[in-house]
């Protein structure tokens, strides 16, 4: 017998949501949690746990036409909630036999994308075994989804994720602000289903023993200002037809509803590139020292960041890296001096529901961090934190102050600042939010590994 069935449509190797998912299920089986997972990832790496892999056979043959096509606006109207939800009769079908065959005590669903969910979902409906949805995201934080192809299609997700709450005996999301706007709209008697389990950080990030080498070690006479993970707000610095791009946008936005307003120019390194030009303006022996690196995907080609980077006035400033291998980024952490982090900007003033997982494994590090981030979720959860700055995204001045801190720590006092956050670290390791999972999953369905191991009889001693 199964302590649980695990659905999850990604795994590693995928994308991050999928290697968040493989942490906590890693850090689940070493807690003594027996499981299996269901996915339609092939390949998984996630040795020592038992995985059956369902192809998703992919959207109809008619939605593909259309996605390859010029009414291709028209796509998410065929394909509802996502992609993924082609995925969800063959799921369900080895879903039925996994249970029949393996009789898990409860089930799993990780959510996104929806497919798990739902598969989840009619799964408890004809079986009765209690359901625990995690959430990477809320399908309707407005920071995740600002733009709905229809208001139709806002209700549809809502609906779904009341759904959610209705079926499931928990779900457990990683923002405290969107787990509070779900459970404050839900019947009294639903409100305790509701749950908040964050991300782990990747134990790569804690400092090591051993200092970098190579390329990753700090440099003595400069300032490394590190951002590490995806970009997406090139575009909206610049168009090469700024009038067509325009016209294109509100054709395609037609008939679309908009549920927040986000400033995209944000999640860049631009106005970093400011303050930084700013800085050494004013303080001309750092010219020259202080450097902006970002290593990660970039929603933009090569030549756009260039003239994103020229036409802002920052090209001596910034730097643009391609992704490193996850291995390598705890490395490139350990050699900044300072680590940055951005989202984009509410231009609506309401409270951001989204934090950033490079929030938790920046925290896992000693170098300090400066966090561009709106009101909400991410700033609530690093206020207070040592060695943080908060400022608003397009805060340039604030940025500033910042990045001089550091730079006077260094370059004047030759004492690099750096934070011990040590005492964080069983709240952010893939343990500690194992942990936190495992007492909801008791919850749930009591008997896990704790209570079988209090079952078995104690050892007697062998007489002399």
């Amino acid at each position: 017998m199964l302590d649980f069935l695990s659905v999850n449509y990604e795994l590693p190797p995928g994308p991050a949501g999928a290697i968040q998912a493989g942490r906590a299920l890693t850090a689940l089986r070493d807690r003594g949690w027996r499981f299996e997972a269901l996915t339609a990832t092939p390949d998984v790496e996630l040795p020592g746990v038992r995985t059956h892999h369902v192809p998703d056979p992919g959207p109809s043959r008619l939605a593909r036409r259309v996605e390859r096509s010029p009414l291709r606006a028209l796509a998410p109207w065929l394909i509802r909630p996502d992609r993924s939800v082609s995925w969800v009769e063959p799921a369900l079908a080895r879903a039925r036999a996994l249970v029949a065959e393996r009789r898990p005590r409860f089930l799993v669903g990780y959510v996104m994308p929806y497919a798990a969910g739902l598969v989840g979902v009619r799964l408890a409906e004809e079986t009765g075994l209690p359901l625990v949805i995690v959430l990477g995201d809320s399908p309707t934080c407005g920071d995740m989804h600002p733009v709905y192809p229809s208001r139709g299609h806002l209700r549809e997700l809502r609906e779904l994720e009341d759904r959610f709450v209705r079926q499931a005996a928990a779900v457990a999301y990683v923002s405290q602000v969107n787990a509070d706007r779900v459970r404050d709209r839900q019947p009294e008697a639903l409100r305790n289903r509701v749950h908040v389990v964050r991300r782990a950080a990747s134990p790569a990030f804690r400092p090591a023993s051993d200092p970098p080498v190579g390329e990753k070690t700090p440099v003595p006479d400069r300032v490394v200002i590190r951002y590490l993970g995806a970009l997406g707000g090139w575009h909206h610095w610049w168009q090469r037809r700024p009038r067509l791009t325009r016209l294109r946008r509100a054709v395609e936005g037609l008939g679309s509803y908009r549920a927040a307003s986000l400033d995209y120019r944000t999640h860049s390194p631009v106005h970093l590139g400011m303050a930084v030009r700013a800085l050494t303006a004013e303080r001309p022996e750092w010219a020259g020292r202080v450097t902006v690196q970002t290593f990660g995907g970039n929603a933009a080609s090569p030549e756009i960041i260039r003239q994103v980077l020229r036409t802002a006035g920052v090209e001596d400033a910034v730097e643009v890296h391609p992704g490193v291998p996850a291995a390598e980024v705890g490395a490139l952490a350990a050699g900044a001096d300072l680590l940055f982090l951005c989202l984009p900007q509410r231009r609506d003033g309401g409270a951001g529901g989204i934090i950033s997982a490079k929030t938790y494994e920046y925290l896992a590090t000693d170098r300090p961090i400066l966090a561009a981030v709106p009101r909400g979720e991410n700033w609530n959860y690093l206020e207070g934190r040592p060695g943080v700055w908060l400022t608003e995204p397009d805060d340039v001045a604030g940025m500033q102050a910042a990045v001089e801190a550091v730079c006077e720590a260094k370059l004047t006092a030759g004492a690099p600042l750096r934070f011990d956050r040590s005492v964080l670290w069983p709240e952010l390791s893939p343990e500690g939010r194992a942990g936190e999972l495992a007492a909801l999953f008791e919850q749930v369905c009591p008997g896990g590994p704790i209570a079988r191991a209090a079952e078995r009889p104690a050892a007697t001693a062998s007489p002399a």
